[in-house]
Protein backbone atom coordinates (compact mmCIF):
# COMPACT_ATOMS: atom_id res chain seq x y z
CA UNK A 1 0.00 0.00 0.00
CA UNK A 2 0.97 3.41 -0.50
CA UNK A 3 1.88 5.96 2.07
CA UNK A 4 -1.04 7.57 3.47
CA UNK A 5 -1.32 11.08 3.82
CA UNK A 6 -1.57 12.94 7.55
CA UNK A 7 -3.89 15.41 8.61
CA UNK A 8 -3.53 19.49 8.02
CA UNK A 9 -2.19 21.13 11.33
CA UNK A 10 -4.54 21.12 13.99
CA UNK A 11 -6.06 24.46 15.73
CA UNK A 12 -3.29 23.70 18.72
CA UNK A 13 -0.71 24.53 15.58
CA UNK A 14 -2.29 27.50 14.27
CA UNK A 15 -2.81 29.12 17.27
CA UNK A 16 1.10 28.52 18.46
CA UNK A 17 1.92 29.93 14.89
CA UNK A 18 -0.23 33.04 15.36
CA UNK A 19 1.74 35.01 18.09
CA UNK A 20 5.04 34.25 15.38
CA UNK A 21 3.65 34.65 11.97
CA UNK A 22 1.90 37.50 12.48
CA UNK A 23 3.23 40.09 14.31
CA UNK A 24 3.20 43.09 11.97
CA UNK A 25 -0.66 43.27 13.42
CA UNK A 26 1.06 44.67 16.44
CA UNK A 27 1.76 47.89 14.88
CA UNK A 28 -2.04 48.77 13.99
CA UNK A 29 -2.37 49.19 17.93
CA UNK A 30 -5.32 48.75 20.09
CA UNK A 31 -8.88 49.10 19.21
CA UNK A 32 -9.93 52.42 20.65
CA UNK A 33 -13.05 50.13 21.63
CA UNK A 34 -15.49 52.91 20.78
CA UNK A 35 -17.29 52.32 16.96
CA UNK A 36 -18.16 55.10 14.82
CA UNK A 37 -21.61 57.00 15.10
CA UNK A 38 -24.19 56.91 12.14
CA UNK A 39 -23.08 55.48 8.56
CA UNK A 40 -20.00 55.27 6.61
CA UNK A 41 -19.01 58.31 4.81
CA UNK A 42 -19.26 56.15 1.23
CA UNK A 43 -23.17 55.97 2.15
CA UNK A 44 -23.65 60.06 2.55
CA UNK A 45 -25.77 61.85 0.25
CA UNK A 46 -24.84 64.47 -2.62
CA UNK A 47 -24.93 67.84 -2.38
CA UNK A 48 -29.24 69.09 -2.77
CA UNK A 49 -28.64 71.76 -4.94
CA UNK A 50 -26.52 69.36 -7.53
CA UNK A 51 -28.84 66.10 -7.14
CA UNK A 52 -31.66 69.27 -8.13
CA UNK A 53 -29.39 70.09 -11.16
CA UNK A 54 -28.78 66.33 -11.94
CA UNK A 55 -32.65 65.88 -12.15
CA UNK A 56 -33.80 68.81 -13.93
CA UNK A 57 -31.25 67.59 -16.87
CA UNK A 58 -32.62 63.94 -17.15
CA UNK A 59 -36.02 65.59 -17.30
CA UNK A 60 -34.70 67.71 -19.71
CA UNK A 61 -33.28 65.30 -21.58
CA UNK A 62 -36.55 63.02 -21.59
CA UNK A 63 -38.51 65.94 -22.95
CA UNK A 64 -40.33 67.79 -20.30
CA UNK A 65 -40.91 71.05 -19.78
CA UNK A 66 -39.24 71.45 -16.58
CA UNK A 67 -39.75 75.49 -14.29
CA UNK A 68 -36.39 75.68 -12.73
CA UNK A 69 -35.62 78.21 -10.23
CA UNK A 70 -32.22 77.49 -8.78
CA UNK A 71 -32.12 80.06 -6.17
CA UNK A 72 -35.13 78.97 -4.41
CA UNK A 73 -33.90 75.30 -5.11
CA UNK A 74 -37.39 74.24 -6.58
CA UNK A 75 -38.52 72.63 -10.22
CA UNK A 76 -41.90 71.98 -11.75
CA UNK A 77 -43.11 69.94 -14.04
CA UNK A 78 -46.52 71.28 -15.57
CA UNK A 79 -48.74 71.12 -12.39
CA UNK A 80 -48.06 67.14 -11.48
CA UNK A 81 -44.31 67.32 -10.38
CA UNK A 82 -42.44 69.25 -7.79
CA UNK A 83 -38.82 68.73 -6.75
CA UNK A 84 -37.70 71.05 -3.96
CA UNK A 85 -34.41 71.16 -2.26
CA UNK A 86 -33.89 70.34 1.67
CA UNK A 87 -31.24 69.89 3.69
CA UNK A 88 -31.20 66.08 3.69
CA UNK A 89 -31.56 66.13 0.39
CA UNK A 90 -34.17 66.50 -2.79
CA UNK A 91 -38.27 66.15 -2.06
CA UNK A 92 -39.86 64.80 -4.75
CA UNK A 93 -43.98 65.52 -4.70
CA UNK A 94 -46.40 63.61 -7.11
CA UNK A 95 -50.31 64.40 -7.70
CA UNK A 96 -51.60 63.28 -10.41
CA UNK A 97 -55.58 61.98 -11.52
CA UNK A 98 -54.65 58.27 -12.56
CA UNK A 99 -53.22 55.97 -10.93
CA UNK A 100 -48.62 55.55 -11.17
CA UNK A 101 -46.69 53.15 -12.50
CA UNK A 102 -45.07 52.56 -8.65
CA UNK A 103 -45.40 50.43 -5.61
CA UNK A 104 -44.31 50.78 -2.15
CA UNK A 105 -40.82 49.36 -3.16
CA UNK A 106 -40.04 51.78 -5.62
CA UNK A 107 -40.25 54.45 -3.13
CA UNK A 108 -37.62 52.62 -0.92
CA UNK A 109 -34.67 52.05 -3.08
CA UNK A 110 -30.84 52.93 -2.44
CA UNK A 111 -31.04 56.77 -2.32
CA UNK A 112 -34.32 57.22 -1.08
CA UNK A 113 -35.37 58.02 2.10
CA UNK A 114 -39.38 58.40 3.54
CA UNK A 115 -41.06 57.54 0.65
CA UNK A 116 -45.02 57.54 0.68
CA UNK A 117 -47.37 56.23 -1.73
CA UNK A 118 -51.43 57.34 -1.47
CA UNK A 119 -53.54 53.90 -1.72
CA UNK A 120 -55.16 55.32 -4.82
CA UNK A 121 -51.38 55.49 -6.30
CA UNK A 122 -52.40 59.15 -7.11
CA UNK A 123 -49.59 60.99 -5.03
CA UNK A 124 -46.27 60.16 -3.66
CA UNK A 125 -43.69 61.34 -2.04
CA UNK A 126 -39.82 60.47 -1.55
CA UNK A 127 -36.93 62.48 -0.53
CA UNK A 128 -34.00 62.07 -3.42
CA UNK A 129 -30.61 61.72 -1.34
CA UNK A 130 -27.97 59.83 -3.51
CA UNK A 131 -27.97 60.31 -7.78
CA UNK A 132 -28.23 57.10 -9.01
CA UNK A 133 -29.79 54.31 -11.34
CA UNK A 134 -32.65 54.32 -9.04
CA UNK A 135 -33.41 58.20 -9.13
CA UNK A 136 -33.34 57.87 -12.82
CA UNK A 137 -35.42 55.03 -13.41
CA UNK A 138 -37.86 56.90 -10.69
CA UNK A 139 -37.78 60.01 -13.19
CA UNK A 140 -37.98 58.68 -16.45
CA UNK A 141 -41.05 55.88 -15.23
CA UNK A 142 -42.37 58.90 -13.77
CA UNK A 143 -42.44 61.33 -17.04
CA UNK A 144 -43.21 58.34 -19.15
CA UNK A 145 -46.08 57.92 -17.37
CA UNK A 146 -47.56 61.72 -17.65
CA UNK A 147 -46.41 62.00 -21.60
Amino acid sequence: MGKRRGLGRGLDDLMASHDTDLPFLDSYGDADGEPEAGPPLSVGGDEPAELLSACVRLLRSEGAEVEYDSDRGLAKVGSWLELKCEANGVRLSVRVDSPLPLVDSDLSEAGFEGGQLSADRAEAAVTLTRWGVPVRRLLSRLYESQS
